[in-house]
């Protein structure tokens, strides 16, 4: 047996009817809603996440806090002498500097130090012997020799060149030696040690360029300070050679 309903649709007699607002279609309505909110969970987590910036690179504006701080750190100084209204001279400083792989060895190696040259004569060292330039003016600057550079270069640059330029001088800066006496006259190099950082003592006994090694790699310390005897002789000279220490294991 059947009864008709509105629009000749037809239902079995026994079928009961739930008249629109009960709860089967609260429960309806739920069980939509539930399937929706599914849908765009799924579509969320299929989507990329935030990609995260790391960030910008701290650029000291003056000349003495550029050295002390790379004394400080055992690093270099890289300068960027420019204008802020200089298309080569952002793109230096906000792109290539930026890139990854160039971002990588500036971190590690690198305390950067950007000086307008309207504002400052800093720079002027740094620019001996040119007479007209493009901006920027880029040069790698040692803290232990501040009035010279190391290497420079002028105008625009791309990531790669930019790279290949301050991989140059990416390597660990030598420590400073110092000649301590102890008592009964023996001596000893005295510097300041790195934990990541191995050394190795050579010594030259002529004027030239000739060197041997007084030692082994030595592993840096936990301690603050190495001490390594030596022998005085006429007309030695003295230096230690650093590298990494994971280098070992390669």
């Amino acid at each position: 047996m059947v009864s008709a309903l509105s629009g000749g649709r037809l239902r079995p007699a026994s079928t009961p009817v739930v008249e629109e607002g009960g709860a089967a279609m609260v429960f309806r309505r739920i069980r939509s809603t539930v399937r929706t909110w599914s849908l765009l969970l799924l579509l969320t987590a299929a989507l990329p996440g935030p990609r995260v910036q790391a960030a910008e690179l701290v650029w000291e504006t003056s000349r003495e806090a550029a050295l002390d701080r790379a004394a400080a750190e055992g690093k270099r100084v890289l300068l960027l002498a420019g204008r802020n209204t200089c298309a080569f001279c952002q793109h230096v400083k906000t792109v290539v500097c930026e890139d990854p792989a160039v971002r990588g060895v500036l971190d590690q190696y690198y305390v950067p130090w950007y000086s307008l040259i309207d504002d400052s004569t800093e720079w002027h060292p740094y620019a001996v012997g040119l007479i007209q330039f493009n901006l920027p003016l880029i040069a790698i600057v040692d803290p232990d020799r501040p009035q010279q550079f190391l290497q420079r270069s002028t105008g625009d640059r791309q990531e790669a060149e930019f790279l290949e330029f301050v991989q140059a001088w990416a390597k660990p800066k030598p420590p400073k030696l110092f000649l301590q006496s102890e008592s009964g006259g023996q001596l000893f190099l005295r510097w300041t040690t790195d934990p990541a950082m191995r050394y190795r003592v050579e010594v030259s006994t002529d004027h030239g360029d000739s060197w041997q090694a007084l030692s082994d790699d030595l592993l840096g310390t936990a301690q603050p300070e190495y001490l390594f005897p030596i022998e005085p002789a006429a007309h030695a000279r003295f230096r230690v050679m650093t590298a990494h220490a994971e280098a070992d294991a390669e």
